[in-house]
């Protein structure tokens, strides 16, 4: 199993566990990478990367190296012509959930983001795409509004977890979940506000069993003021308790987001934009031009952190 220093370890400066970033220059680059995912049996990692503004996702994958690291990326046989990104796997490997604007029907031009899926196939290929059915997936109104979906998680009893437009019209951003029923999915229902808790909600990586989720928010109260990361558990009666920030081991004022949980169950992969000018301090035009040539850029980078040194143990 994963667990090899070189591959997913810990970082400490003076003794406080710091987050690492994944394999600079092979994984993390001066591209913009997020959504860092490894299968269950730790042999592949399969990420994003985009340009910026989002003019272009796609879905890359990298096989571990016998030596711990991670080699060269190679683009999903499925992604490159539309905006593919998030890839997230079941917790058997068999399933792999994904988001796309890529066309219900010939010749469509989407404007929104629905969950797709591809399965493993025998011969270790994935199967093509599927879109999940309705109402998994939601459409725009008559005005092109809503019906965008983002992110999604499942468990080992199918449950899926998900992010999108809120389906009551009011804006933001919230976390859903919706069962299997009978072949299909029953009405997503939208999560407690003690974990939708404020406008922007998103990114759910669920708890094979549902006892815990990891999910990112937005200008949250004891956020730092931009996306961060958060852990909440499911006490025994199904109920969600109040969800743990992550704190600056993990999240800083840039952007935090896009959690995934590593197979040895503590290890937390997330994306990250902090930058050469994280702090505040005063950059003139020379700095400004080295680090634009850097890994911290601005644009995201993929860290790995023990779970465990922040207080969490999923297990």
């Amino acid at each position: 199993m994963i667990g090899l220093p070189v591959l997913l370890g810990l970082a400490l400066a003076d003794g406080v566990p710091q987050a690492r970033m994944l394999d600079p220059g092979v994984i993390s680059t001066t591209v913009n990478e997020f959504g860092g995912a490894i299968t269950p049996d730790g042999r592949e990692l399969w990420f994003s990367s985009g340009v910026p503004n989002y003019y272009m996702e796609a879905i890359y994958f990298s096989h571990r190296l016998p030596n711990g690291h991670w080699g060269p990326r190679q683009l999903a046989p499925f992604s490159g012509h539309w905006h593919d990104f998030d890839p997230n796997f079941s917790p058997d490997g068999k399933r792999m959930l994904f988001i796309s604007d890529r066309p219900i029907r010939p010749g469509e031009v989407k404007r929104d983001y629905d969950i797709w899926y591809v399965d493993r196939q025998a011969d270790g290929r994935w199967s093509r795409p599927h879109r999940f059915p309705d109402p998994v997936n939601s459409l725009p109104d008559r005005n092109g509004n809503g019906g965008r979906e983002e992110f999604a998680s499942v468990a080992s009893d199918g449950t899926i977890y998900f992010a999108g437009d809120p389906r009551d019209g009011r804006g933001g951003m919230a976390i859903y979940r919706t069962r299997p029923v009978n072949g299909s999915y029953d009405t997503p229902q939208e999560l407690p506000k003690v974990i939708n808790f404020t406008t922007f909600v998103g990114e759910p990586v669920i708890a094979p069993d549902q006892s815990f989720m990891f999910f990112s928010a937005f200008g949250g109260p004891e956020g730092y003021g931009n996306w961060d990361i958060y852990f909440a558990r499911r006490s025994p009666d199904g109920q969600w308790q109040a969800p743990k920030h992550l704190g600056p081991e993990v999240n800083t004022a840039e952007r935090d987001y896009s959690p995934r949980l590593a197979p040895d169950g503590h290890t937390l992969l997330f994306t990250s934009e902090r930058y050469f000018g994280s702090g505040g301090r005063r950059l003139d035009f020379k700095t400004i031009r080295r680090g634009m040539a850097s890994l911290l850029n601005g644009a995201g980078n993929i860290y790995t952190i023990d779970a465990r040194t922040l207080g969490i143990d999923p297990l």
